[in-house]
């Protein structure tokens, strides 16, 4: 009997990925004790032997991307194993063993990335396909496909290859499931919330060998979070997603709220410093503790709301009905906020901010937050009705 569950597109620097991860190992273990989870992640791999053993998940490297290429073919692996790296052996043979490969990617099949990250997604399919062992591709945002050069055909035919062979496509919005549905023929393709809206709870025994502490600071009444992201000044206009902040720390400084600067992820926490040193007001902090998602958990349920860029800061909060202002910059957003009738409080940084029509529903949100958090907690009980991972069959 195979004995390993492979977690790929999950890490541990994100609070996203960490928490698809988290989710997927806890769930795994309450459905297949039996089975060791291996999350495979090379910045993971770099992690202390110490840091590494404190979950009880292995970590492990994938092989090198053209080392993975070649793995996909029977010939070229036969004569990987026998000269291959280290990290490519050890790759075949926790492939041998595996039961079911779990993607947790949250968002890396598309020509937004190019090319290198488009086929080292499809080739971790193509090997389990060569293993003949059952992938699962969990709720994540797919497209678009605008692959051009010499490679195109080749890529769009990976595509079409690798994602018919999945179990399990589950895409999280409308727009990528007609690309992968309507127009790659991917039938087993489905629409699915975010797996992390529709875990209510981890245990973090199923995570931790020894559980650590998680949030015990405490956060005064009235308190609201702010979690920036560093893909949304690449997409907006820095100086004026940076007004916007500072109007915002006004805003609610004449309502006498403090205002808390969190990082979701560990590029963001320079911007966290530059929006505390540009800020005149008095009531700005800044949380400086790197959080597991386990921790931030904790914590944003102390927020009475949050004004956030991180796709998955937004989910986080959503999963403990807390409302969001939402500067985003792509249409995962929008659907996530329509899912929960808060479409109102989405803003496009790609199109030029309005940082006085931010700031006017951050003062909206003041007053009608106990509404919202009442409408996001009757959707989860929506949501919740089904489980994704009800699909993984072993």
């Amino acid at each position: 009997m195979k004995k390993y569950i492979v977690i790929t597109g999950g890490q541990l620097f994100n609070k996203g990925a960490q928490a698809m991860t988290f989710i997927t190992a806890d769930e795994m273990a309450k459905r297949y004790p039996d089975k060791e989870v291996v999350l495979l992640s090379n910045m993971d791999s770099r992690r202390g032997k110490e840091e590494r053993e404190q979950y009880t998940f292995r970590i492990q490297k994938y092989p090198g991307a053209l080392q993975l290429l070649l793995l996909k073919n029977k010939l070229t692996a036969a004569v990987l194993r026998r000269i291959g790296a280290p990290e490519t052996k050890a790759y075949e043979a926790l492939m041998k063993e595996t039961a079911a490969v779990i993607d947790v990617s949250g968002y890396a099949l598309g020509s937004n990335w190019g090319y290198k990250k488009t086929i080292f997604y499809l080739t971790r399919i193509a090997v389990a396909r060569r293993h003949q062992i059952p992938v699962y591709l969990m709720p994540q945002s797919f497209g678009p496909f605008h692959y051009k050069g010499i490679a195109a055909p080749f890529v769009k035919s990976m595509i079409r290859k690798n994602l018919r062979y999945a179990k399990e496509v589950m895409c999280r919005e409308q727009d990528g499931y007609k690309l992968v549905h309507d127009e790659y023929g991917i039938t087993n393709a489905t629409l699915a919330p975010d797996l992390v809206l529709q875990n209510a709870e981890i245990a973090p025994a199923n995570v931790y060998k020894n559980v650590p502490v998680l949030w015990t600071k405490e956060i005064p009444e009235g308190s609201v979070a702010l979690i920036p992201n560093q893909k949304a000044m690449l997409y907006g206009n820095p100086e004026a997603l940076y007004e916007m902040y500072i109007k915002i720390a006004e805003t609610l400084e004449a309502r006498q709220r403090k205002l808390w600067l969190i990082y979701h992820s560990a590029e963001d926490f320079e911007i966290c410093k530059e929006i505390r040193s540009r800020c005149s007001t008095s009531n700005v902090q800044i949380i400086e503790e790197e959080l597991s998602c386990l921790a931030f958990d904790a914590l944003v349920k102390k927020f009475d709301f949050v004004i956030a860029s991180r796709f998955h800061a937004v989910v986080h909060a959503y999963r403990n009905a807390v409302p969001a202002v939402v500067p985003g910059w792509a249409v995962k957003y929008r659907e996530l906020l329509d899912l929960f009738g808060q479409g109102a409080y989405m803003f496009d940084v790609r199109s030029q901010i309005d940082a006085d029509a931010v700031a006017a529903a951050v003062a909206d949100m003041c007053d009608t937050y106990p509404e919202r958090k009442e409408q996001i907690r009757n959707g989860l009980i929506q949501i919740r009705e089904k489980n994704v991972y009800d699909k993984i069959l072993l």
